[in-house]
């Protein structure tokens, strides 16, 4: 899709796409930098480890994102699972 011939909320989508997949990429590689223990290493009893702050930001996304601006129905999963 050409951008020129799009309006202002295309654009945002557009550009909003971008900036996920970017962050996307820049968590994954910071991540992939993380032993697994660290990842799930929480520091005290009132703070979160990143595994679980990590956790969190997905069930946003999926809520605010997919849900939201996908028109796609939104189940919370309180399971623990990996992230």
């Amino acid at each position: 899709m050409a951008t020129e011939k799009c309006s202002e909320g295309q654009l945002f989508l557009i550009r909003s796409v971008e900036l996920l997949k970017q962050y996307r990429t820049w968590l994954r590689k910071t991540l992939d930098l993380l032993p697994e223990d660290k990842v799930w290493w929480n520091p005290s009893e009132n703070a979160n480890s990143v595994g679980v702050l990590l956790k969190h930001l997905r069930g946003n996304l999926r809520q605010w994102v997919v849900s939201a601006l996908g028109n796609v129905p939104f189940h919370r999963e309180s399971k623990k699972s990996n992230i």
